[in-house]
């Protein structure tokens, strides 16, 4: 990845297991919000210099300078909003919740926020990979992921591989079996869901189609349509 801190994850004992719990404005939010094929929520996660802000603006079809300098992590999730193919898009972007120096307090809040900004939840949870050399978080995103979001959540989840130009040539199926076992964990985890996406083709639509109908299959063979975050 981008030169980020390679400093591992933090190990807690299980008392400190994090939480999400929703307001009670994110509950009546729940109840009243009508879900239906013109929306589309989705929260983007991944470590420093993933390139979650890139890929915000590559699927949201924004003309913003990419950034791909870890200086420029946020600090708390935010959203933005678009049309992309007649659907209303939001776009969670998180802070690094795996391997950054946030506090087990800061990520907690941080977790609430992102499930207010997501209410009443998120169609699709999708977990920035960067094809370069491993920098061996894959096994503490794993560990967070079902912390977090509980086992459940990889229903819901599918890997985003971003890619350079050069990078794109590669074959990344073939990246994916010869990669390391953490990679290929995550990967089965997410039932073998994966979509590649160059950061640096911002006018090429044809990959967020294919992303967004990688997305509607996931969410057909689920139960309910959206991750639903319960109270806790």
């Amino acid at each position: 990845m981008n030169g980020g801190k390679t400093s591992g994850p933090v190990r807690r004992n299980s008392k400190d297991k994090i939480e999400p719990k929703m307001t009670e404005e994110t509950s009546n939010l729940e109840s009243s919000v009508l879900v239906s094929g013109s929306e589309l929520r989705l929260v983007l996660l991944g470590s420093a210099g993933s390139e979650k802000s890139a890929s915000v603006n590559i699927i949201l079809n924004r003309e913003e300078k990419i950034q791909t300098d870890t200086s420029t992590e946020i600090q708390q999730s935010e959203s933005r909003q678009g049309e992309v193919n007649g659907k209303q898009v939001t776009v969670v972007e998180t802070p690094d919740w795996f391997c950054s120096d946030l506090s087990l307090e800061e990520v907690r809040h941080d977790v609430r926020l992102c499930v207010h900004l997501s209410a009443p939840g998120p169609h699709a949870f999708l977990l920035i990979i960067p094809v370069q050399q491993s920098t061996g978080v894959e096994r503490a995103m794993l560990e967070k992921m079902e912390e977090i979001f509980g086992e459940r959540c990889w229903r819901n989840t599918m890997i985003l591989f971003t890619v350079t130009d050069e990078e794109q040539k590669k074959n990344i199926e073939d990246f994916v079996q010869s990669g390391n076992q953490e990679v290929q964990r995550l990967v089965e985890k997410c039932g073998n869901r994966f979509h590649c996406l160059n950061i640096h083709q911002s006018g090429d639509d044809s990959q967020i189609s294919e992303l967004l109908e990688k997305i509607e299959k996931m969410m057909e063979g689920n139960t309910e349509r959206f991750y639903r975050i319960k109270a806790t």
